[in-house]
C-alpha cells in the first residue's frame, strides 16, 4: 500500500514569547519584543528581567505526529527563558507563567501537552506546574483572569507555572526550558486503514513499535497550535519610572509661596476644655481687691492667647456671688480699681458655682490644638549658589504629606521601641536588638514593653526632602539611628563647646558616625546610585535669639529674621560645602519642611519621638557653640551645646536617573530599582 507521505496528519506547535506583564497592585505594563535570533535578548521592568536567548522568540515543530510522554520529555526542541532578580527590596515578588492559545480553536486543546523544567549547571529539574502536575494537557490547566489587565476567560489563557523571588534577592536567577508535543492519546477522529488498521494500533507509536507501517487517510487534516508564553509578577513592581520625575508627576505644585515664620501645618487652637476639678483660693484677706473679668472671651485659633470681651472690675466683697460663671483674668485681683491686662493672655479662669466669700473656686482653661493641613504638600523655590553648587529650581515637600516615603537599601540593625505601659503612644528609647531594648538602663525605669518595628535585614525606609537643583533626589532616613543602650559618641555633635570651630559638621563627631554608617550600610549596587558632591552645607547661616552676633568670623542672622534660602557661601570661618555620600539635614531645609522655631509641630513630616541633630550651626552662647536639633515629639527646632547627645538621621541624594516604582505612601512606598 501507498504510504501517504504527502498526507500526513501535520500538526505545527509554534510556541511564541511575546510579552511580560509585571504587575503591583492596580497599575500594569506590558512590553513587546523588538528583536529575535540575537542571543541575550531581554525586558527589564521593575525588579524583574526577562531574558530569551539564542534562536529567537519562538520553536516550531513541523510535521508533528502524536508522542508517547517519555518522548515529549527527551525531546530537544525546546525553548529556553530565564527570569533573574537584583532587588534588595524586602518585598516578595510573586510571578505567573502563563499559556495562551491563540485564536478560538479549541479542538487542540486536550491534545498539547506541556512540560517545563528548571536548568541548572547543565542539568533539568522537573517543575511541578500549577495544577501540581508535572506534564498537564492544556485543557487540564486552570485558566487565568485578571480584571485590570483585561484578561477573562474568552482569552483562552491558561496558568502554567507560579513562584516567587524571595525578598532581598540580591542574584536571582531561574532558568526555564519549556517542551511542547501532540498528545498520544489525542483522538484525531480519524480512520485508520493499511497495515495498521487493526484497532489495536491507535496511534504512530503503537504502530512502529509493532513494526507494522503507518497510512494516514487521505481525508486527514492539517492544524496549527499556537501558544504565547507570558509573565506577569504580581505585587513586586510596577513600571519603573525615574524617581524625580514620578514624584513631580504626583504631586500638585502649590502656587502660593509659604509662610516660613510658622510651623507647618498650622496649629489651630480650641477653648473651652476648662479642667475638671475646680482649685479654691483663699479670699478672706483679699475681701478689697478687685476682680477683672467678662461674660465671654474670645481666644485666636492662631496663636493660642485670650482675650477678654467687654472687661469689667468689682470689689470681691460686693461681687463675688456675681462672678460665678464669669470668666477671670487672675484669681488674687489688683489692690486699685483698675483693669488686669485683659489681652494677649495665656489662659483664663472660669468662677464655679462652689464660689463664697471667703473662697474662691475656678478651673483654668487648658486649649485642646487641631491642625490645619491646607497648605501642606509640595513646593518650588528657585535657588542661587544652592548645596551642590547648582543655580536652579528644588521642589521639596511641607507639613503633614504622607506620599514621600522611599524604600531604599537593608537595614543593618532592627528598630525595637521602648514605651511606657501606661502610656503606650510615649517612646522611652529605640534599640537596635529586643535584647538591647530589655537590658537598657530604662528598662523597668520606664520602658515597661518593647515592640519591634523593623527587624535586622529590612528594608530601610526614607523621605524624600526635595528634589535637587540638579534633579537629584534628597533623602532622610525615617527612622534615627539607634540609640542602643545610650548614646554612643558618634551621637555627640563635639567634644569641646569652648571653640566656635566646634560647631561645624566637618569638625564633629556626627561627621565620622554618618561616614562609617553609609560606608557598611549603603553597599553594592545600592551605592552606585547615590550622589557624592558638594550636596552639603555647614556655613553658619543662622544663630539663636541669645547667641553672639559672630562666631569667630562668621556673621550669622538672628532666626526671628531669617527666610531660609538654601544657598550655601562660604563664611568668615572658610566654611561651606561638604563633599560626601551622607550627612545630615540642614537648618533651611527643616524650616522648609514645616519646622519652626520653639513651635510644637508633631504632625510634619520630620517629626519624630526621638531627639535628633542638623549638621546646621546656631552660633554661639555664653562661648559655648551650639547646634540646631529637633525636638522630641513636638518636632520644633531649638538649639543645643555641642557636648550633648542626640539621635542621627543621615541624608543621601539619589542621583537624577535612577528609576523607582509605587506611589510613595507608606503601605506602597516608591521602591528604587
Amino acid at each position: 500500500m501507498k504510504k501517504g507521505k504527502d498526507k500526513k496528519l501535520i500538526i505545527a506547535i509554534v510556541v511564541s514569547v511575546i510579552a511580560i506583564t509585571l504587575v503591583a497592585g492596580i497599575t500594569y505594563a506590558v512590553f513587546s519584543y523588538s528583536k529575535s535570533g540575537i542571543k541575550g535578548n531581554s525586558i527589564t521592568s521593575g525588579n524583574i528581567v526577562f531574558h530569551y536567548g539564542e534562536g529567537g522568540r519562538s520553536i516550531s515543530l513541523e510535521n508533528a505526529m502524536p508522542m508517547t510522554e517519555a518522548q515529549g520529555k527527551a525531546q530537544n526542541n525546546y525553548f529556553d527563558f530565564t527570569i533573574t532578580s537584583k532587588t534588595n527590596t524586602g518585598t516578595k515578588i510573586p510571578y505567573t507563567v502563563t499559556v495562551k492559545r491563540k485564536g478560538n480553536d479549541s479542538s487542540l486543546d486536550s491534545g498539547i501537552k506541556l512540560y517545563l523544567t528548571e536548568v541548572a549547571n547543565n542539568t533539568e529539574t522537573d517543575v511541578y506546574l500549577d495544577n501540581n502536575k508535572i506534564v498537564s494537557k492544556y485543557s487540564e490547566l486552570a485558566t487565568y483572569t485578571n480584571t485590570s489587565l483585561n484578561i477573562d476567560a474568552t482569552k483562552n489563557e491558561k496558568v502554567l507555572y507560579k513562584t516567587t523571588v524571595p525578598q532581598n534577592a540580591n542574584n536571582y536567577e531561574k532558568n526555564y526550558r519549556l517542551r511542547m508535543w501532540v498528545s498520544d492519546d489525542y483522538n484525531f477522529s480519524q480512520t485508520v486503514t493499511g497495515s495498521c488498521s487493526d484497532p489495536t494500533y491507535t496511534t504512530r507509536e503503537t504502530c512502529v513499535a509493532a513494526n507494522k507501517d503507518w497510512t494516514d487517510v487521505a481525508t486527514s487534516t492539517a492544524k496549527t497550535f499556537t501558544a504565547t508564553i507570558n509573565v506577569y509578577s504580581e505585587g513586586g513592581a510596577t513600571n519603573a519610572r525615574n524617581l524625580a520625575q514620578m514624584i513631580r508627576e504626583d504631586n500638585t505644585l502649590k502656587t502660593t509661596a509659604p509662610d516660613f515664620t510658622k510651623a507647618e501645618p498650622a496649629t489651630i487652637y480650641n477653648a473651652g476644655t476648662f479642667d475638671t476639678t475646680p482649685r479654691s483660693y483663699n479670699k478672706t484677706n483679699a475681701q478689697d481687691n478687685y476682680m477683672t473679668y467678662s461674660a465671654s472671651f474670645t481666644l485666636n485659633p492662631t496663636t493660642g492667647r485670650y482675650t477678654l470681651d467687654n472687661p469689667q472690675t468689682c470689689k470681691w466683697s460686693e461681687c463675688y456671688n456675681d462672678l460665678i460663671g464669669k470668666y477671670i483674668v487672675n484669681t488674687s485681683g489688683n489692690s486699685t480699681n483698675g483693669l488686669s491686662t485683659t489681652s494677649d493672655l495665656f489662659g483664663l479662669y472660669k468662677v464655679t458655682s462652689e464660689t463664697t466669700q471667703n473662697t474662691l473656686y475656678a478651673v483654668y482653661d487648658s486649649y485642646s490644638t487641631t491642625y490645619d493641613n491646607t497648605n501642606s504638600g509640595f513646593y518650588s523655590m528657585n535657588v542661587t549658589d544652592g548645596y551642590g553648587g547648582a543655580d536652579g529650581t528644588t521642589y521639596y515637600f511641607r507639613g503633614e504629606v504622607n506620599n514621600n516615603y522611599v524604600q531604599f537599601g537593608i537595614s543593618p540593625t532592627g528598630k525595637y521601641i521602648g514605651r511606657f505601659n501606661d502610656y503606650p503612644n510615649y517612646v522611652v528609647g529605640i534599640y537596635g536588638t529586643l535584647e538591647e531594648c530589655q537590658h537598657g538602663s530604662a528598662y523597668g525605669m520606664g520602658v515597661d514593653y518593647c515592640d519591634v518595628e523593623v527587624p535586622a535585614g529590612g528594608p530601610m525606609l526614607w523621605r524624600v526632602v526635595r528634589i535637587n537643583e540638579d534633579g537629584t533626589v534628597r533623602l532622610i532616613l525615617n527612622d534615627p539611628l539607634s540609640l542602643s543602650n545610650g548614646y554612643t559618641e558618634d551621637n555627640k555633635f563635639n567634644d569641646t563647646y569652648n571653640n566656635y570651630m566646634s560647631m561645624y559638621y566637618s569638625n564633629s563627631n556626627l561627621k565620622g558616625g554618618v561616614t562609617n554608617w553609609y560606608n557598611t550600610t549603603i553597599t553594592g549596587e545600592d551605592r552606585q546610585k547615590v550622589a557624592t558632591g558638594n550636596y552639603f552645607c555647614e556655613a553658619a547661616k543662622v544663630k539663636c535669639t541669645d547667641c553672639d552676633d559672630t562666631a569667630g568670623s562668621a556673621t550669622m542672622t538672628s532666626v526671628d529674621s531669617y527666610t531660609p534660602d538654601l544657598k550655601c557661601i562660604t563664611d568668615g570661618n572658610s566654611k561651606g560645602l561638604v563633599n560626601a555620600s551622607a550627612a545630615l539635614i540642614t537648618y533651611d531645609e527643616v524650616v522648609l519642611a514645616g519646622g519652626y522655631l520653639n513651635e510644637h509641630n508633631p504632625n510634619y513630616y520630620l517629626s519624630l519621638d526621638s531627639e535628633w541633630w542638623t549638621m546646621s550651626s546656631s552660633g554661639v552662647y555664653q562661648n559655648r557653640a551650639a547646634a540646631w536639633r529637633l525636638n522630641n515629639g513636638p518636632g520644633d527646632l531649638t538649639e543645643l551645646g555641642v557636648i550633648n547627645y542626640q539621635a542621627l538621621r543621615p541624608v543621601i541624594n539619589l542621583k537624577a536617573d535612577v528609576t523607582a516604582t509605587g506611589t510613595g505612601t507608606i503601605s506602597d512606598p516608591y521602591v528604587v530599582d
